[in-house]
């Protein structure tokens, strides 16, 4: 059996660089997950980001000259359990979780 492929466009995602398509991406790793794993496929595009959760069994592939853009905008990242980076500061929200 085939693992199934999630087009983050078929769920919102633009690829602009100026819509938010976080909640599009998430949509389509919710997808994936539920249907029991596949690829989110992240095609050619600037994806304006906040957070986003990685679930078991998803594989997230960008395609050549895809990007995902953190947004400036600190207070659309969610709130998460504190953590330490790399350099030693503990920070609460991040780009990609896995």
């Amino acid at each position: 059996m085939q693992a199934e492929t999630f087009n983050v466009k078929e769920y919102g995602a633009r690829g602009n660089g100026k819509k938010m398509d976080s909640p599009a991406i998430q949509k389509a790793i919710d997808a994936s997950h539920k249907a029991g794993g596949g690829t989110v496929l992240v095609p050619a595009g600037t994806y304006l980001s906040a957070t986003i959760v990685l679930k078991d069994n998803v594989t997230l592939h960008l395609e050549k000259d895809a990007l995902i853009l953190g947004t400036t905008d600190y207070k659309a990242y969610d709130n998460l359990d504190p953590f330490t980076e790399g350099l030693g500061i503990d920070v609460g929200w991040a780009l990609l979780v896995a």
